[in-house]
Formats: structure tokens, C-alpha cells, sequence
């Protein structure tokens, strides 16, 4: 999970229609609304290291990401494609 910001306020009125990604070979479901980006992991096999810090641990714990969204290319392709579509 990692929270979002622009022009370093949280954007916890941006909603956006979940989609299937592969993340480091897992199919996993983003969510972005309430001011974060949730990932859902939706796989039988072990999670490789580098993602396993931002699962909620057993005792409640999480490590929360911070991004600015024009550092993230899905905002970018989101973007042009909403663009893109107001055209038709």
C-alpha cells in the first residue's frame, strides 16, 4: 500500500475502478481510493522479498509507502487514456 500526494497534499477524493496487474510475476488487484493505493496479492505462491515488507503483518503492522503521483507511470497512462476517451 502507499499513500498518494500531489502538491504534497493526500488525494483522499480520488477514486479509481480496481484492475488485474502481474507484480513480479503474481496476479495481483489495485485499488486506489481513501488517499492510497491498496495492492491485493491473489496468488497461491511465496511473495518475493522486495513486496513482502508492505504486507500486513500478523501483529497489525505495516510499512506504508508515501508517492507523489507524477513519479507514477500508471497516473501517466491513466491519464492519456481518460484523454483519449473524451474525444470519442
Amino acid at each position: 500500500m502507499c499513500s498518494l500526494i500531489a502538491d504534497e497534499a493526500i488525494l483522499t477524493d480520488l477514486m479509481i475502478q480496481p484492475d488485474r496487474l502481474k507484480l513480479y510475476g503474481h496476479t495481483a488487484y489495485r485499488f486506489i481510493f481513501g488517499g492510497f493505493m491498496w495492492i491485493y496479492i491473489a496468488s497461491s505462491h511465496t511473495a518475493p522479498s522486495q513486496i513482502k515488507s508492505t504486507f500486513l503483518s500478523s501483529n497489525g503492522e505495516m510499512t506504508i509507502l508515501v508517492k507523489n503521483i507524477e513519479s507514477m507511470k500508471y497516473f501517466e497512462s491513466l491519464a492519456i487514456d481518460l484523454f483519449e476517451r473524451a474525444k470519442m
